[in-house]
């Protein structure tokens, strides 16, 4: 998690936003990174930074993707239980075995000439 606040797990919400930056380059896509955040705003703060970074530095063609996950269960949809002979899941009671809440489709994203990324010296 290198852009977002760390996952507070006593927080209220039911749910938390990961964001994807994906390389479009020719028929391929590929996955450049993956991150958790609390909110929508701090996952976009993210996925803007990081393609931002891929498309100046690297030359990259990027892809943003979206997506609201239960927090219960961690996006998996089942909760596991571990007794002394055997692990059991069952379906997660607060997503109902569907952990992706929100998506926000796979959208081509390209920074305006006004973005810049410079290197600073301290």
């Amino acid at each position: 998690m290198q852009n977002c606040e760390r996952l507070d797990a006593d927080m209220k919400s039911e749910s938390y936003w990961t964001y994807e930056v994906l390389s479009i380059e020719g028929e391929k896509k590929r996955s450049l990174v993956i991150s958790p955040c609390d909110t929508l705003a701090q996952a976009m703060a993210g996925a803007f930074k990081d393609a931002t970074y891929y498309i100046g530095v690297c030359g990259y063609k990027v892809a943003l993707s979206f997506h609201e996950m239960c927090r219960a269960c961690n996006g998996s949809g089942a909760i596991g239980r571990h007794t002394r002979r055997a692990y059991t899941e069952r379906t997660c009671k607060a997503c109902n075995g569907q952990p992706s809440i929100q998506v926000i489709p796979e959208t081509p994203w390209q920074p305006s000439e006004a973005v810049k990324i410079s290197e600073v010296n301290p």
